[in-house]
């Protein structure tokens, strides 16, 4: 196989380059040397935050690096996260065929069932690659946000039967027993323990993660529960459901907050007590997830509700659910029933 000759002024340097002397050669490559050299290494900004901690995080039989950077971002190697999932490629029907350029796990989230589940917008946001700097070297990585959120998405593709091939339901299997693995602690709290992170944050950490889940002044009202969740927990608690009625039992907002709000990060549900108070008959003026951020109060608080309808679908009784919710998302002390069965509304 022969190569094209050089067109223009690549040709042009050829000819020039065959002119030159080897002395002169010699400090032409020597000049663009210290050239190159002399460029900063990085392209990152000066704000740009850097890796501060970084640790080793055992998610089922595989060891994950996993590292926390300045401004509090929690990152998983990205070069790892394949084989965490155990995301295999399927069989093409041609063999021949050459395999499309990028990471077996960047082909698998341009299956057309997964982006069917995800905004593309949602999508470039979580599973666009990171890079980092950390003693000398570069560090690609997710965020813990985009592990959580592929295994829900995994999870939820299998049980809506979009799985097409075997190696799909491997990697299914897969992410609901890497969900499980940190699904008790939360993922967060592990790599900050495995990092030590835990160790070295700033007193007021509460304070900001309080910051960015509550907004200072509420939201206008928009639908945050979808009617299946009321559908769902009518069934469970044996009641007849009417989707045209806007009247439902008091004990709707007790389970509510029993089964959603308080599963979020500890201090949240008495942030938005504090800033939703009840007034003289026992009301509160508006909805708890208006005081919640747009940016990251809300989106927790939809992927909350969608793993808890799971876990209603997969539930026979009441008290089944409530053992799959704590088992689920623990609180610690937790002991007693949720609610009696025989609470009136």
């Amino acid at each position: 196989m022969t190569s094209e000759a050089p067109q223009g002024k690549a040709k042009g340097g050829v000819a020039r380059a065959k002119k030159l002397s080897d002395d002169e050669r010699r400090d032409i490559a020597s000049h663009a040397a210290k050239e190159r050299w002399s460029k900063p290494r990085s392209t990152e900004t000066a704000e740009t935050s850097e890796i501060t901690h970084e640790g080793e995080l055992k998610l089922g039989d595989v060891t994950v690096p996993c590292f926390v950077t300045s401004t509090g971002e929690r990152l998983i190697a990205s070069r790892k996260m394949q084989e965490i999932l155990k995301v295999v490629e399927d069989e093409p029907e041609d063999r021949t065929r050459v395999q499309r350029p990028g990471t077996r796990f960047k082909r698998f989230l341009g299956r057309k069932f997964f982006s069917s589940l995800i905004s593309q917008e949602e999508m470039k946001d979580l599973f666009t690659t990171i890079q980092k700097n950390y003693r000398g070297r570069k560090i690609n990585g997710f965020t813990a946000d985009a592990l959580t959120k592929f295994c829900e998405l995994m999870i939820l593709a299998r049980d809506r039967g979009l799985l097409s091939t075997e190696r799909q339901y491997i990697v299914a299997d897969q992410a609901q027993l890497i969900y499980k693995a940190f699904a008790k602690i939360g993922l967060v709290a592990l790599i900050d323990e495995a990092t030590g992170y835990q160790q070295q944050r700033s007193k007021d950490e509460l304070r900001k993660l309080l910051e960015a889940y509550v907004a200072p002044e509420f939201l206008p009202w928009t639908k945050r529960f979808p009617d299946e969740f009321y559908r769902e927990m009518f069934r469970l608690r044996g009641w007849s459901y009417n989707p045209l009625s806007v009247k439902r039992p008091i004990l709707i907002g007790k389970l509510t907050e029993a089964i959603i709000y308080k599963r979020l990060p500890i201090g949240v549900l008495d942030e938005l007590k504090n800033k939703n108070p009840k007034n003289e008959q026992g009301r509160r003026k508006h909805k708890h997830h208006q005081f919640l951020t747009d940016y990251i109060g809300n989106p927790h608080l939809e992927r909350q509700i969608a793993s808890t309808m799971t876990l209603m679908r997969i539930s026979s009784t009441w008290r089944q659910f409530e053992g799959h919710v704590k088992k689920a998302f623990p609180i610690p002390g937790e002991t007693q029933r949720l609610f009696d069965d025989d609470e009136t509304d």
